[in-house]
């Protein structure tokens, strides 16, 4: 597993052949956490089996500024590339997943969304 940040903002990145990739982001990113991001997260899809998931957990996600809401639109357009099969993402706050559903509307990626425990199934 890969973590980037602290307890205050970061993200963390676990691939697992079985399972797809797992992500979780929370706080408000500095530029230096949202330039890794994209990254990161496209390593970990490169070392999947084509088919596998992609999971980004950012319910404990603060709304980002431009450098992070560019990096998670790389990430949305470059995964479905990179032989990832599904997007789902979840996100608790409602300011950040206006912002994550344009960001996945104007990517033209199928985004599954979940929120809490409950998935709501949405096309972006």
């Amino acid at each position: 597993m890969e973590k980037v940040g602290d307890a205050l903002a970061g993200f963390s990145v676990d691939s697992v052949p079985s399972d797809g990739v797992k992500v979780s982001g929370w706080g408000f990113w500095s530029v230096e956490i949202a330039s890794a991001f994209a990254g990161a997260v496209l390593e970990a899809c490169r070392s999947q089996a084509r088919g596998a998931t992609l999971t980004l957990d950012l319910a404990d996600l603060k709304p980002m500024r431009e450098e992070g809401q560019q990096s998670l639109s790389r990430v949305l357009r470059a995964a479905p590339g990179l032989g990832i099969s599904a997007i789902s993402i979840a996100t608790t706050n409602p300011l950040t997943r206006l912002q994550l559903v344009r960001l996945a509307s104007e990517s033209g990626t199928a985004v599954r969304w979940l929120s809490g425990s409950t998935a709501v199934a949405r096309d972006a």
